[in-house]
């Protein structure tokens, strides 16, 4: 028999869920709990105090995308609740012109394989300039430029030498075909070298052969016909993933978070749905968190905190 200590962080997630289902779709970034949640988050995360700021954004951004997506508003609150969170934890954002991250909806078996019950989930998605951008911030790279798309016609010529691959490039104005033969990617490592990404036709031709193979002989269709048509943004996510395919792997957390161009087995954060009174005193008297990195490891801790034994 299970104590009142036990049923405890039960009961209080309980409440919490029960809270985010009195709340609209288009409500849940405005309201109060859940923004005091995002801030105090957001700065513990980030070590600093900008967590307001980013609210206000955000908050603009996010109800914006619920409100245009009837399929968004039908998702499980607590989704939206968390992919809402781990927009702050992964220090991104939902504005449409950064391109870094955005909403999915997506349908999920919540019963059984005999007695299906499907429920509408919504997740963070995080572009190819999204994973570029945590790759930075994390510091497994300096920086990296835009992936560049090579049209039939350009004049693109990859060299090996001794300190790796040059990629010479010159794009023809006007363009005298659409058909796309390859996408790079310039990428500073740490130590200043220079690394290329390269996805040519026949890495292409590869990919779609290895996809059609795992949907009974029918390949992704953004692979195009007879590789005279593929889909330019899902080529650029098959090149940044191709391009960091010997990097340690992007460390995600939250369990409503993921990766367009690969989608990463993520790490499950606590979404203060389950602390109890005297450890969320404990916790505000701990420094913020700091995020270490190197070369070969990307590792972020994060503890939240909770000021009304809910959010």
């Amino acid at each position: 028999m299970e104590t009142k200590e036990q049923n405890e962080p039960k009961n209080k997630a309980q409440e919490a869920t029960n809270y985010l289902s009195t709340l609209s779709a288009t409500q849940l970034a405005q309201d109060e709990r859940v923004g005091g949640k995002f801030i105090d988050l957001y700065n513990r995360v980030h070590g600093n105090a900008k967590g307001k700021f980013v609210y206000e954004l955000e908050k603009f951004h996010f109800t914006r995308l619920v409100s245009d997506s009837a399929k968004l508003r039908e998702c499980n609150k607590l989704s939206l609740y968390g992919a809402f969170l781990d927009v702050a934890v992964q220090g991104l954002s939902f504005d449409p012109s950064k391109k870094l991250a955005y909403l999915i909806p997506r349908g999920v078996n919540v019963g059984t394989k005999e007695s299906p019950q499907w429920e509408q989930r919504a997740y963070l998605a995080i572009s190819p300039y999204g994973e570029l951008f945590l790759r930075q911030y994390y510091g497994q790279i300096q920086s990296a430029d835009n992936p560049v798309i090579v049209y039939e016609g350009d004049t693109f010529e990859v060299i090996t030498g001794k300190a790796g691959r040059i990629i010479n490039h010159t794009a023809k104005y006007p363009r005298s075909s659409n058909r796309i033969i390859a996408c790079f990617i310039r990428i500073i490592k740490i130590d200043g070298t220079i690394d290329f990404g390269v996805m040519d036709e026949n890495e292409m031709a590869r990919l779609k052969g290895y996809s059609a193979k795992q949907n009974f002989g029918k390949p992704n269709a953004l692979y195009g016909t007879n590789a005279d048509n593929v889909d330019a943004g899902f080529l650029i996510a098959k090149t940044v993933k191709h391009a960091f395919k010997a990097y340690p792997k992007v460390m995600l957390r939250g369990a409503y978070t993921k990766l367009e161009s690969d989608e990463e087995q993520p790490i499950e954060i606590d979404y203060n749905l389950t602390e109890t009174a005297d450890e969320i005193k404990e916790e505000r008297q701990e420094t913020p968190p700091v995020i270490k990195s190197n070369q070969s490891t990307v590792q972020m801790t994060v503890s939240s905190t909770d000021d009304d034994n809910m959010f």
